[in-house]
């Protein structure tokens, strides 16, 4: 009976993992998309708002926007966000 309790725990958790991860959170909202790939002038964009970072990833975001990111000399993580005309809406 404790056998059977056990794997239908394992079976829930094992579950409620899988549906989080494929559809609610991370990757899932986003496609990873190479900076070779983006729009035209979107990476000169977020290099002219955030010259001293070394862009290394970007996304597009469910509501159409791209998401760049990378990092400062020191370490730190910064990302442009852009919308589908190429305009800055958010920088961090």
């Amino acid at each position: 009976m404790r056998r059977y309790l056990l794997i239908g725990v394992l079976l829930i958790a094992a579950l409620a993992l899988g549906v989080w991860s494929f559809g609610f959170g991370g990757a899932s909202d986003a496609g990873l998309v190479p900076l070779e790939q983006l729009p035209p002038g979107f990476l000169n964009t977020a290099r002219r708002e955030l010259p001293q970072v070394k862009f290394d990833r970007a996304w597009k975001l469910r509501n159409g926007n791209y998401e760049i990111r990378g990092k400062d000399a020191r370490g730190k993580a910064r990302e442009v966000e852009l919308n589908e005309k190429g305009a800055v809406v958010e920088v961090d």
